[in-house]
């Protein structure tokens, strides 16, 4: 094996995430739920010509779609958002009706999906449609009808596509990739650090020191490297069952002193390590604050927590 002939053991492995952008760009609104009304209109100009109502017809012409997403005034945008959206449900009406030689298709399935993700519940008919609230649609809704997959995230910049999480193992020259995912960006690195650690419980391609039958310490676990947002003080309990260290990377190259305690190995926080969730006794804080880096955080437990609950 390449980690054999490298003489990379299974002391030290590392984990990590990364965005990859959707070769799609977000679209707007107008110009999102536009191409979706498009999309399904050409195909049935294909081969169902008898189902597009005369006033949808002009999406087949050269400059409709100038004349509505490029030369679209502040002022306008809201009304045209809605007036999209109720073609829209026109559409889905049409479609629905015509049974499955057309529900069936690609483009049906996802004039159905947007019209869910970008209009609020309304059983008045459509012509009562009203556009969600900008906050009020979920990162995992279409971003471009050219990749369905792909979601919305914020992390250091908007990004649209999918997140690829790694996990190499190394020595001090060199390194050897054992397994990578790819989600949609929207899946959360303590997601991805439940994904690995049962990936090096079941794969046997991933190298480990550790004898369960062993009375050793823990110097024969495997170190697995981390960011924090990946650690979680249960899971990291977990890991030890099965020989292997979660080192988050404040951590990494020295031990925490004694009498300090580290917000990772003591504490779980939040998927955004913006809040503490609780203390390692499992006790929720009574109050909290923290630095807009999330470096430092200040927190408030009752002094016998378990009294509460008698």
């Amino acid at each position: 094996m390449i980690t054999e002939e490298l003489e990379i053991d299974g002391e030290m492995a590392r984990v990590d995430s990364f965005m990859l952008a959707s070769s799609c760009r977000k679209l707007s609104r107008i110009e999102l739920i536009y191409r979706v009304n498009e999309q399904f209109i050409k195909i049935l100009d294909e081969d169902y010509q008898e189902l597009i109502p005369e006033q949808f017809k002009v999406y087949l012409t050269e400059d409709h779609e100038n004349e509505i997403i490029y030369r679209t005034k502040n002022s306008e945008a809201e009304s045209k958002l809605k007036k999209l959206l109720t073609q829209n449900r026109k559409l889905f009406e049409i479609g629905r009706n015509a049974g499955s030689k057309v529900t069936d298709t690609e483009e049906f399935k996802l004039l159905k999906r947007m019209l869910k993700e970008q209009t609020k519940d309304d059983d008045n008919g459509p012509d009562n449609i009203e556009p969600k609230d900008n906050e009020n649609i979920a990162s995992d809704s279409l971003q471009n009808p050219s990749d369905p997959d792909a979601t919305f995230r914020i992390k250091y910049e908007d990004n649209v596509g999918y997140v690829a999480n790694v996990l190499e193992q190394f020595n001090e020259t060199c390194s050897v990739i054992k397994s990578y995912d790819l989600k949609p960006n929207i899946y959360s690195d303590q997601k991805f650090s439940q994904d690995t650690l049962e990936k090096i419980v079941e794969d046997d391609n991933i190298e480990t020191n550790y004898d369960p039958d062993s009375q050793d310490d823990d110097s024969n676990f495997l170190k697995l490297l981390m960011d924090g947002t990946y650690y979680t003080f249960e899971l990291a309990q977990k890991a030890l069952n099965f020989g292997i260290k979660f080192i988050p990377g404040e951590l990494t190259g020295k031990k925490p002193a004694q009498d300090k305690m580290t917000y990772y190995e003591n504490f779980t926080l939040d998927e955004e390590r913006e809040n503490i969730l609780s203390c390692a006794g499992g006790y929720e804080p009574e109050y909290q604050e923290n630095q807009d880096d999330k470096t430092k955080f200040y927190a408030i437990f009752a002094q016998k927590p378990w009294l509460k609950n008698l």
